[in-house]
């Protein structure tokens, strides 16, 4: 059973293959809806920057009948290629993170 008082103020490090700050998923989604804009800048610079400290993970959902639209596609380049100038990303699937967290604790 699980208390749900999660790691609290001490979270694990999962020290990320390449000293990575922070661990960026793409996650295809199938359900209805749509994301906020992708060059609003949805978390990655507050999750990059908090990852100096302690290492982060972010997963970004794409939904199949938005990211197609040529504003959208855009916007998945431009971030992509923000998250490879600043440094510090892996990018991984959600297996090899599991996979990673499995093999670390």
């Amino acid at each position: 059973m699980r208390d749900l008082k999660g790691y609290g103020r001490t979270p694990p490090d999962p020290k990320w293959p390449g000293g990575a700050r922070v661990a960026v998923s793409f996650v295809i989604n199938f359900e209805e809806g749509a994301e906020m804009s992708l060059s609003s800048g949805d978390a990655f610079d507050a999750l990059w920057a908090e990852g100096e400290r302690q290492p982060k993970m972010m997963s970004i959902g794409l939904h199949l009948r938005m990211i197609g639209r040529p504003g959208r596609i855009a916007a998945l380049d431009g971030i992509v290629a923000h998250m490879r100038k600043k440094g510090g990303v892996w990018f991984a699937t959600r297996r090899q993170i599991a996979e990673h967290w499995r093999a670390r604790f």
